[in-house]
């Protein structure tokens, strides 16, 4: 369905995305092979610290509420 130059440029075209798809999986693969093998073992707790996050989070807001109210009553 046309000339041949034309079928030519298609199949190079194809055989060029075929090789980039090939190389580009090889090199994600590689990428995340690499990761998972040198990424540190990093131990977690068997605990949960939901609660003591939320107590961490109304202790902060609490100071900055007392600070606030001191800045205001010094002016």
């Amino acid at each position: 369905m046309g000339t041949p130059e034309r079928a030519a440029i298609t199949r190079a075209q194809d055989e060029a995305q075929r090789l980039i798809v090939i190389v580009g999986t090889c090199v994600c693969a590689l990428g995340l092979l690499s990761t998972v093998f040198f990424i540190s073992n990093i131990k977690l707790p068997d605990t949960q610290s939901i609660e003591e996050n939320e107590r961490q989070a109304e202790e902060l807001a609490d100071e900055k509420r007392g600070k606030t109210a001191r800045a205001v009553n010094q002016l």
